[in-house]
């Protein structure tokens, strides 16, 4: 019997036409949407994908019934919202983003909300806490690397970055430590294997003022075919539970197409 869960697998391969990459969309193993498409194939008794010179090929049966589909969970999902959503009814939203996401991005954000709504805004920096609020209903939002969560989360695509070592050339390392991202991990040594910090900061106005005489790893955008050393996928991060409802398409649609587009993060971390 076809489950909600596998015609929204069908929509999501459609849309990336690869197994690897809906599950890095989703959240779940590849070995899990492989299994949802041979369910799907076999409710259907068609192949829906097949491969060829193109790649992986949606058949004329997948085309044909795509957009039906999603009219139809579009439909789902109005028939069980309770009331009318008006983003003016909202009281709080709540966003953690990592830091040079919220000075590149902030203000743009902030203001596209209150064209809507009065409500009152949190725009934090995403931090260890940020998933667990997440999924307890205290944050709305996050703007974080991708990192295959469990499926308890979503994760909707941005853009991916990478980074290259700027400043001083002959200055001591500083690592940018990004609170909930890079606690553990020391991505320049990607870049530069022996590579050791002796300065730590999470201030952002600090390490620009210490560039003349150190050197750190700035981020920015990237074109992800190019494959880089360094490379970072974005997204935007909500709980899987509350993703459809009103409040949370209305916010990720708002924020998808301002933070998507590519700009220059010039501030930094590592």
């Amino acid at each position: 019997m076809l489950e909600i869960k596998m015609l929204d697998m069908f929509l999501l391969l459609m849309e990336t036409r690869s197994t690897s990459a809906a599950a890095k969309r989703s959240g779940f193993s590849q070995s899990y949407v492989s299994k949802i498409l041979a369910q799907l194939r076999e409710e259907l008794e068609d192949p829906l994908f097949i491969r060829d010179e193109n790649g992986f090929s949606p058949t004329a049966y997948a085309i044909e019934i795509e957009p039906r589909v999603s009219e139809a969970l579009d439909a789902l999902t109005k028939a069980v919202q309770p009331t009318v959503f008006s983003a003016k009814n909202i009281e709080r939203i709540t966003i953690h983003m990592m830091e040079p996401y919220i000075i590149a991005y902030g203000r743009d954000v902030i203001s596209a909300i209150r064209q809507h709504t009065n409500a009152h805004i949190e725009l934090l920096q995403w931090n260890k806490q940020s998933e667990q609020l997440i999924l307890d209903g205290a944050v709305d939002i996050g703007v974080t690397t991708m990192n295959g969560r469990n499926q308890a989360f979503h994760e909707q695509y941005l853009h991916s970055g990478t980074g290259s070592i700027i400043g001083h050339e002959s200055g001591e390392f500083v690592k940018y430590l990004v609170p909930g991202f890079n606690d553990y991990t020391n991505l320049y040594q990607q870049l530069a294997p022996r590579l050791e910090p002796t300065i730590v900061v999470d201030n952002q106005v600090l390490l620009t003022q210490l560039m003349d005489e150190y050197q750190t790893l700035r981020y920015r955008v990237c074109d992800p075919a190019k494959a880089p050393k360094i490379k970072l996928d974005m997204a935007l991060v909500t709980k899987s539970a509350t993703r459809r409802s009103a409040k949370m398409k209305w916010l990720t649609t708002l924020l998808h197409p301002i933070i998507a587009q590519p700009r220059t993060v010039s501030h930094l971390f590592d």
